[in-house]
């Protein structure tokens, strides 16, 4: 349209899709790369949201161990914290509660965890050595023990769609969609590294740390692809694993005729010419890891400024960096085997983290910009992160804009008052069952798939139905069990099933109620016959603008 607001349908959802995979024809791969923004948009109740307090609490806490002074006369951790063992209870249940509440941010958060009480280990010491870094480590597995321990009663009914950690030879992030996700943070990120290297880091050592490490990151995964390449190439298992690879319909209709020798070349070209994300996250990790480097033999912290260029603050932040640089790295490489089958929920999971970690060293870094960053940082640096800043606010301002419907409507906080002008006989149907139904009274209703209007009745009663969004069931089961055992049985309830089976099938799953709405109607074709058995099998408690209700006969 001509208005400068967007005004296509869904615009504001897109930007959670702006990272795209392409197979080898060249047809679209989604990959999820939300950000906490807008998850709020949305108003998500997933669990990468319900823990932000709690990784923000991780995050806390990681910057207490850094900060904390050594206390003679203590082991271990315990000398690290004025809380003692208290302080690493404490800190083993926050977590532990991560796992609990969304089970990825366990062991990026344990890492970081892990590696402030190393830096302040090694501050301690004058120096990283293997006994810090085996201290730290042990300490961490013994957070991460405890932490698993103190919620076991969840672990012990705990089911995850997890298969073990796979390669990702076919993905590699293109630089543009990944600056389009990260690029205000990013900005501020390398300023930030730019006045720190303008003040500490001018010597032969640091360039020789840079280029090791950069190596290392260039060298270490593509020398893992081409070990896993060369055992499926050489090796008799790996060549009958490539056999039954190559023969799966999913892979036929990628390679078609292709040998595997063939494909792999595909495979290299593709990593090849698509290569700057990777170089340019491996030149981002080489020099957070040289300036990490200098500090942690180094540390100022009795000096008057907090962020002066050795400062545990600055160390932190350099710790965050790490941290949230390998979760997106990370995926260049493998991802975690799950329900659909590509690196989708892996780059959102490790994105949605690392967004959280660069933000906050992006508002830590733009300060030590302006603070202490040289003439030619500040006057690049910050009108340039400004700008960035400014033009990434046109998606919160716009999207909120949108998504609120131009603010035409009454401001309320009542999230079903949609209800009462777009669907008023099922906001009829659901203050009665709300007023009239008590306790856990199973209420069928139509089910279908993912992101439509079916469960309505269930998710504004919180009553219990046979089954909703079978789409979002297999995410969370692994398999199509349970909903292949349901869906047949609603269908011939709704579709007119003879009185004796109706009331059989009722029996079998315990169901109360039946509504027959708009919903169910568009959904099963609902006749005036199958409304006929149901009213004798049943009998009618509900019937007003177009929603009828039926009871179980006692």
């Amino acid at each position: 349209g001509s208005s400068f607001v967007p005004d296509r349908f869904f615009w504001w959802w897109r930007a959670s899709r702006v990272i795209t995979d392409r197979d080898l024809v060249g047809n679209a791969v989604e990959v999820i790369d939300e950000f906490p923004f807008f998850s709020f948009l949305l108003g998500d109740m997933h669990p990468h949201v319900l823990g932000l307090p709690f990784v923000l609490l991780a995050i806390g806490i990681a910057l207490a161990l850094l900060l904390g002074k050594k206390e003679s006369g203590k082991p271990g951790f315990a000398s690290h914290l004025s809380l003692g063992w208290v302080g690493f209870a404490l800190t083993a249940l926050c977590l532990g509660g991560l796992a609990f509440l969304n089970t990825w941010d366990f062991p990026i958060y344990l890492f970081l965890v892990a590696a402030a009480l190393a830096v302040r280990m090694a501050w301690d010491r004058r120096g990283l050595s293997w006994g810090v870094i085996g201290r730290a480590a042990l300490t961490g597995i013994a957070l991460g023990a405890v932490g698993i321990v103190l919620y076991l009663p969840f672990y012990a009914g705990f089911q995850s769609q997890a298969g073990g950690i796979l390669p990702n030879f076919l993905f590699p992030t293109r630089l543009a969609q990944f600056f389009v996700m990260f690029g205000p943070l990013l900005a501020a990120l390398v300023f930030f590294l730019l006045a720190l290297s303008g003040r500490t880091s001018r010597g032969a050592r640091f360039w020789r740390r840079f280029g090791g490490f950069f190596l290392l990151a260039v060298l270490l995964p593509v020398l893992f692809l081409v070990l896993l390449i060369a055992l499926g190439v050489v090796t008799g298992a790996g060549q009958e694993f490539m056999r039954r690879l190559m023969e799966l319909p999913i892979v036929q209709q990628q390679v078609g005729g292709l040998s595997v020798l063939d494909l792999v070349a595909a495979v290299a070209q593709r990593r090849v010419v698509t290569p700057w994300a990777f170089l340019a996250l491996a030149g981002l990790l080489a020099w957070v890891g040289a300036l990490l480097a200098r500090r942690v033999t180094a540390s100022d912290e009795a000096g008057d400024e907090p962020t002066s260029a050795f400062s545990p603050p600055v160390a932190f932040a350099l710790l965050m960096a790490l941290t949230a640089l390998l979760l997106t790295f990370s995926v260049e490489f493998v991802y975690l085997r799950d329900t659909f089958g590509t690196r989708m929920n892996t780059v959102f999971k490790f994105y949605f983290q690392a967004w959280v970690l660069l933000a906050l060293i992006a508002a830590f870094g733009v300060i030590y910009i302006a603070r202490y960053g040289g003439r030619v940082v500040r006057w690049v640096g910050l009108p340039l992160v400004t700008l960035l800043v400014v033009a990434g606010m046109f998606y919160p301002v716009f999207a909120t804009y949108t998504r609120a419907e131009k603010f035409q409507s009454q401001p309320t906080l009542d999230g079903t008052a949609y209800l009462d002008q777009q669907q008023p006989g099922d906001a009829g149907a659901i203050t009665w069952l709300r007023a009239n139904v008590p306790g856990t009274a199973t209420v069928l209703e139509a089910s279908g798939g993912s992101y439509s209007y079916v469960g309505r009745i269930a998710a504004q009663t919180g009553l219990p139905t046979l089954l909703g969004w079978d789409g979002h069931e297999l995410q969370w089961r692994g398999d199509t069990v349970e909903q292949d055992k349901r869906r047949p049985d609603i269908e011939r309830i709704y579709r007119g099933a003879p009185v004796a089976e109706l009331q059989a099938i009722l029996d079998k799953w315990n169901i109360d109620y039946v509504v027959v709405g708009q919903q169910e109607r568009a959904t099963y074709g609902v006749t005036p016959q199958a409304e006929a058995r149901l009213a004798e099998a049943m009998h009618l408690v509900y019937d007003a603008d177009g929603v009828r209700i039926y009871q179980r006969n006692d």
